[in-house]
């Protein structure tokens, strides 16, 4: 893969400063970042299915760090998109109920999915042990009892770990 984790960050950080800089409106902002992500994540699926992996480390750092980096951001911009567009439009108070009620919806996601996790107490430790069956594809562990939406999943371009990484 030529696509660096460096490169795709700073690629990333260019254009959210540029849009940031053009969309004044937070809406606005997170309604171009997710098109602009969208598109990334794409072309770099295009890439990664026409090039290939040409060794484990280079499939499992990608798949570990680099498409997740991509990957949360649009889930980030997404969320944020729905958060505003689904904002009550009057009183403070109902600005105040508002977002005290995302905070906690985020609140629970955070505990049901993230924080009794031991994929992600691997993950967060810095561990690499398991690295060639998280993040190679077709290493999927269905005694595990995954989720369902691991049945949509595409076998050439995604892992079911790179996704729970990306939800972090």
């Amino acid at each position: 893969m030529t696509s660096s984790l460096n490169h795709i960050v700073s690629e990333i950080q260019r254009k959210e400063k540029a849009i940031s800089l053009s969309y004044p409106n937070v809406i606005d902002e997170a309604y171009q970042m997710t098109i602009y992500l969208q598109k990334l994540l794409v072309s770099t699926k295009e890439d990664v299915i026409k090039q290939c992996f040409k060794t484990h480390w280079e499939e499992v750092n990608f798949f570990r760090n680099i498409k997740p980096y991509i990957h949360s951001k649009l889930i980030y911009y997404n969320k944020v998109f729905r958060i505003q567009t689904a904002c009550p439009v009057d009183s403070c108070k109902m600005y105040v109920n508002y977002f005290s009620e995302q905070l906690q919806e985020l609140k629970q996601e955070y505990t049901e999915h993230i924080y009794n996790s031991n994929f992600y107490r691997y993950y967060r430790s810095g561990r690499t042990d398991h690295d060639e069956t998280y993040f190679r594809l077709g290493n999927i562990n269905f005694h595990d009892g995954l989720n369902s939406f691991v049945f949509e999943i595409d076998p050439l371009f995604s892992t079911y770990y790179d996704y729970k990484v990306a939800r972090k």
